[in-house]
């Protein structure tokens, strides 16, 4: 029960960095505990999905991959898919409950795959993310953007830099040097100091 709670615990940690508008929603119709959430974690979603789901679901988590505590990334998938239900039909404590059992084997497990995924990029590329976040699911602090020659240039010479900079990313410009020596012209010039000194 302790190790439920505490997973409990994490997931409120997420829901309130990811979507604090639909966390506060819950938390006014006396759901901000996600109890509800209880028997998606008691046996990893195994009343959720038949039985060729489950062990898809299950090999993936197993691996760990794309982060450590990847079923709380789902949880959170799942109910961002619902939220729009829960909201709008204003349902409160009771009725999240029937509605979150009610979506045992009505849910599709690639779709929301794919948005735990997304989020998980999301959370990894967010600079804002808290401490506690980034020690729930193990995440790495985003690298700096940096280049070289080898990055692409465009048909003016520019440079083209993906910036991960938000949520969106960003292209970035950077001019090309006039007096660069790109690495061709380096190897023509090698080439003829050769031609010049045959005993190089």
């Amino acid at each position: 029960q302790g190790g439920r709670k505490r997973q409990l615990d994490d997931l409120t940690e997420i829901m309130k960095f990811v979507d604090p508008v639909f966390y506060n929603y819950l938390e006014a119709k006396e759901s901000g505990n996600l109890f509800f959430c209880f028997r998606w974690m008691l046996i990893w979603f195994k009343r959720e999905f038949n039985y060729s789901n489950t062990l898809t679901l299950w090999e993936v988590l197993w691996t760990k991959k794309p982060c450590k505590n990847f079923h709380l990334l789902v949880c959170a998938a799942l109910l961002d898919t619902e939220k729009s239900a829960i909201v709008e039909n204003k349902y409160g404590f009771t009725e999240i409950l029937k509605h979150v059992n009610d979506m045992s084997h009505r849910i599709d497990l690639q779709k929301t795959l794919a948005k735990a995924e997304g989020i998980f990029e999301s959370l990894k590329m967010d600079k804002t993310v808290s401490d506690k976040i980034v020690h729930i699911l193990g995440l790495t602090p985003p690298k700096p953007t940096s280049y070289n020659q080898e990055d692409v240039h465009n048909e003016n010479g520019n440079l083209i830099v993906f910036s991960p900079g938000n949520s969106v990313g960003q292209i970035l410009l950077v001019p090309a040097a006039p007096l660069l020596t790109t690495r061709l012209e380096m190897d023509e010039d090698q080439n003829m100091e050769n031609s010049l000194n045959p005993f190089l």
